[in-house]
């Protein structure tokens, strides 16, 4: 086999060769032509010349061999098991899949894809449960100080001002206490909700 190395200008220049002048190349050297004098004769580079006589003095052919291309990474079995993981969590990105595979098969990937199958989108194992626009609300009764948070308490329903002096009785020397404040050195702070005056 000829190994060749293009600069860049031969490169930009390169391109297939039609299968008529391939075996124009194999009929002048059976004829015992020498690559210079091919090459010549039919504008096609030495190495291209040379490359196209050892291909099918291996293969006996000079058409383009099946397998030309990137080859897969992968086999069968991991394919299979890739499938499998896909078809379980649709949602897995290509980064989770190479870290449970351990292979570097989307090395280069920016975007996170759904893998899902036509019609499936609505399925539960396909959806993310969201809460966009009342959605329901919990409402919660705390304080903090600067040496720590203190009690919490959850408020059931609407809170009204007798609801509001429950939490405070059972909450407020309690926080006190738990924050470890002296009974002078704290004072209670709130806003300005009519349920709080």
């Amino acid at each position: 086999m000829v190994c060749t190395t293009l600069n860049m200008d031969q490169r930009k220049q390169r391109k297939e060769l039609s299968q008529e002048i391939r075996k124009k190349i194999i009929d002048k050297h059976v004829k015992g032509k020498d690559y210079k004098t091919i090459s010549k004769q039919l504008d096609v580079p030495v190495p291209t010349v040379a490359h196209i006589i050892q291909k099918c003095k291996i293969h006996g052919t000079v058409a383009n061999l099946p397998g030309r291309g990137r080859r897969r990474k992968t086999d069968d079995k991991s394919k299979r098991r890739i499938i499998r993981m896909v078809t379980k969590e649709p949602r897995k990105t290509s980064k989770e899949i190479q870290d449970e595979t351990k292979m570097k098969l989307f090395a280069k990937a920016h975007q996170l894809y759904v893998h899902r199958r036509k019609n499936e989108a609505y399925q539960e194992k396909n959806t993310v449960p969201t809460v966009k626009h009342g959605g329901g609300s919990v409402m919660f009764w705390g304080c903090f100080a600067a040496s720590g948070t203190g009690c919490l308490e959850s408020v059931q329903g609407t809170m009204k001002s007798q609801d509001y002096q429950g939490i405070l009785e059972r909450n407020v020397l309690a926080s006190v206490r738990k924050l470890g404040l002296s009974r002078r050195s704290w004072v209670l702070q709130q806003d300005n909700d009519p349920k709080h005056s």
